[in-house]
């Protein structure tokens, strides 16, 4: 026969596991997991004259007159069955001048035009300008 002592001793142990197993769970379901990342170069040149480049896989603005703008475009596609956020970072000297939203919401099959812009106030400093734009998808939950 099981003394009241040792019963509550086995109610407790119950307890405890099923509160662990309870924790993992619920810390387990909100795990950040990252579906995808992409990483792009940033280029950028401020001078006294206008010009462009268009090809490659990075986002180069090209040279920009200061007082000007430009803009970049990059094409988000949800592909998967499910709703996804769009994470976008940046890094560098070209960070001072670059804007852009940094989460975007897809929802599934759904495409979105996201536009970088740099903005180069009058007075900005000659020269090239290197970054790095991060993209990551992550699922939405």
């Amino acid at each position: 026969m099981v003394k009241k002592r040792d019963s509550n001793l086995i109610i407790s142990i119950v307890f405890v596991f099923a509160g662990a197993v309870f924790l993992f769970l619920a810390i387990s379901s909100n795990i950040d997991v990252v579906l995808d990342e992409q990483e792009f170069d940033v280029f950028l040149e401020v001078g006294d004259v206008a010009g462009f480049y268009l090809g490659s896989n990075s986002l180069d603005f090209g040279r920009i007159v200061p007082g000007s703008s430009g803009t970049r475009k990059i094409l988000l596609e949800n592909n998967y069955n499910f709703p996804i956020n769009v994470f976008i970072s940046s890094s560098g000297e070209v960070e001072q001048f670059l804007n852009f939203d940094e989460v975007v919401y897809l929802d599934v099959g759904e495409s979105k035009s996201l536009s970088f812009v740099v903005d180069i106030p009058r007075g900005s400093l000659y020269g090239e300008y290197f970054g790095k734009v991060f993209v990551k998808i992550k699922e939405n939950v």
